[in-house]
């Protein structure tokens, strides 16, 4: 059941035919926009809403779920905006005027400012979207703020560039919503008396307006005056739309003239379930099968990209459907952030994991921590779609606006831990089997720890491939059970990490290099990332391994390769001097993040209140622990010679 509450609708008498201009309004008691005569239907979602009063004695309506549009006329710069909002009920005619849910546009980032400037100072009291920038000033009517609309032209709704969307197109669940928990956890003794006694005050508030007012829901007025929800659409379907059961219902619905008894009126109305167009009858037409099994086709399908327009459509339409694109991982998904003590070769300080708590993970190393939004592109196209991703409390995921927008868009229901509790996120314990994998391979090898960047890789990669005890892999392996196949692990047995091998150069000459693991994302599917004497890593897919009598013949020409190795890039050299040898020439690593991002990172090591994690794993007799590397600062590489 979804429970939508929309209070203070206030309209006049609808004259004549066609769209007026209104007011959007906003209204803090409304969890879902409404839609009135001042906007125009862009797109139907195929979903209609069970409306009812805030009484049960009053009968219920249906109300259909679209996106629609309304211009707003900038009166600073003189530009006109294409207002989009999207996850609207839409009433048409029947309203002079819109309701804007604060909360729904907050969902979207949104900024809200609905603070009167003499009571803050500071205040906005309008809307502002970061993304444009626009900035909508209010204006009060009575105590009510809000700004005038007016229905788009055609040509208004051609100029894309203008366009700025108010509310995220994720379908929008109200009760899903978290703002009030976040809320009740935040709230201390004395912010609970200060809200009991606002509660006190506007129930005493809605007792003086009930003596001035007569309270009558929306859709009693509506139904004693015999108007229908305006939907145009019954001059516009075509012949097979006709047979639709929503669309010959919504077709059949005319508006009448008249005038209202009151312009003035308090009402409270909530919505029920939300259906789909989609029926099984619909199914059955379309598809030539039997009724059972269209219901049972729609049990165990989704149909998360149904369209329903007005006819002919006004603009076009989305392209990015990322849940078409790529397939949805069933069950719950683990993120979090590693923080090596020491700066990799490619300068990155982190490392972002994702994983599913069973053995299969994915690291993606990053020089800052607001990079994780690209990790996460990286895993949906790699991988896919987590259904649920549970985060702990970084900024940087929990609170950051692209992280929210980037979930939004793959429609991933979002989780986070409880503050100081970082047992409930599995994904640090795939990064404590990480940190231990990668001291093993370094300690036995002897390999510089700047290479954990590439290291980190191939431990993840090596934990999904093996067989796993958790009882849901059933002696498989994790990668089979995310991916469906058997992975072929040629790559990953041939050679080991650091190991010296043979390669090919481009000039035909045959020499040393140690291997660093597969390089996916390279080649025809057979390459690997090889650091020669020069400590530039290197992608080559003809090498091979040393033979016992190689290794024996060669031997001074190995040692020289791995102390040549160790004086450029080794444990004993500082970053200052890495920088310097190597210079800005490195290798060029497949850029999975897109442009750098130049926000500014947060400070570390503010909050005195450090707690410690699963996967801070230390073992005197075992592993040496990681050497922590703090930079004050980031010197310029100098100038080769």
């Amino acid at each position: 059941m979804v429970s939508r509450a929309v209070y203070s609708i206030n309209y006049d008498a609808i004259k004549g035919e066609g769209h007026r201009s209104g007011r959007c309004e906003m209204d803090s008691h409304a969890d879902t926009c409404v839609a009135g005569n001042n906007c125009i239907v862009l797109e139907y979602t195929g979903r209609t809403a069970e409306v009812e009063a805030y009484s049960p004695d009053y009968p219920s309506k249906k109300i259909p779920i679209a996106t629609v549009a309304t211009a707003y006329d900038c009166p600073t710069s003189g530009a006109t905006f294409v207002l989009i909002i999207n996850e609207a009920l839409y009433f048409g005619d029947s309203l002079s005027f819109s309701l804007l849910s604060p909360n729904q546009l907050r969902d979207n980032d949104v900024q809200v400012d609905e603070r009167h400037r003499q009571h803050a100072h500071d205040s906005i009291f309008g809307i502002y979207v970061p993304s444009e920038p626009l900035k909508i000033p209010f204006s009060l009517e009575g105590v009510v703020a809000g700004f005038d609309t007016r229905p788009p032209t055609q040509d208004e709704l051609n100029e894309v560039s203008l366009h700025v969307e108010l509310t995220s197109d994720v379908e929008w669940i109200p009760h899903t919503f978290a703002l009030s928990l976040a809320e009740e956890d935040a709230m201390d003794s004395d912010e609970e008396q200060r809200i009991s006694n606002l509660q006190a005050r506007r129930v005493n508030v809605l007792a003086s307006k009930t003596i001035k007012h007569r309270i009558k829901s929306c859709l009693q007025t509506l139904a004693a005056t015999q108007f229908p929800f305006e939907i145009q659409l019954a001059n516009e379907v075509n012949a097979e739309d006709q047979n639709d059961p929503v669309l010959r219902r919504i077709a059949a619905l005319t508006i009448a003239g008249r005038n209202l008894e009151e312009t003035a009126t308090i009402a409270a109305i909530r919505t029920g379930d939300v259906t789909s167009d989609v029926t099984p009858e619909n199914v059955v037409r379309r598809w030539m099968v039997g009724i059972e099994t269209a219901k049972a086709s729609l049990k165990v399908t989704t149909q998360r990209c149904v369209r329903s327009i007005p006819n002919p459509a006004t603009r076009r339409f989305k392209t990015q459907m990322a849940h078409l694109r790529y397939p949805r991982l069933k069950g719950m998904f683990y993120a979090d952030i590693m923080e090596p003590k020491v700066l990799s070769i490619e300068k990155e300080r982190y490392a972002h994991v994702i994983g599913n708590g069973r053995g299969f993970a994915k690291a993606y190393p990053m020089e800052k921590k607001n990079e994780t939004v690209y990790a996460l592109d990286d895993f949906v196209k790699k991988v896919g779609i987590p259904e649920i991703l549970l985060c702990d409390n970084d900024p940087t995921m929990e609170g950051w606006s692209k992280w929210k927008k980037r979930v939004r868009k793959y429609s991933i229901d979002p989780k986070y831990t409880e503050p100081y509790s970082p047992f409930q996120n599995k994904a640090e314990l795939d990064i404590r089997e990480l940190k231990r994998m990668i001291r093993r391979f370094q300690d036995k090898t002897k390999s510089p720890r700047r290479l954990w960047n590439y290291l980190v890789n191939l431990c993840a990669n090596i934990r999904s491939f093996t067989a796993g005890a958790h009882p849901d892999l059933h002696g498989r392996s994790a990668f089979e059970q995310v991916h469906g196949w058997t992975p072929d692990i040629s790559l990953y047995v041939m050679h080991g990490w650091y190991e010296v091998i043979s390669f090919l150069d481009n000039d035909n000459e045959r020499k040393l290099a140690c291997w660093l693991g597969p390089a996916e994302d390279y080649g025809g599917g057979d390459a690997a990332f090889l650091l020669p004497k020069s400590a530039r890593p290197i992608v080559r897919s003809t090498f091979w391994a040393l033979t016992p009598e190689e290794r024996t013949d060669r031997k001074d020409e190995i040692d020289e390769l791995l102390r040549t190795i160790d004086e450029r890039i080794g444990d004993k050299r500082t970053n200052a001097e890495v920088a310097g040898e190597l210079g800005d020439e490195q290798f060029p690593l497949v850029d999975i993040f897109g442009e750098m991002n130049d926000a500014e990172e947060e400070d570390k090591d503010e909050n005195p209140l450090k707690r410690s994690d699963a996967d801070e794993y230390n073992c005197r007799n075992c592993y040496r622990p990681w050497r922590r590397f703090t930079p004050r600062h980031r010197e310029e590489p100098k100038e080769r010679q």
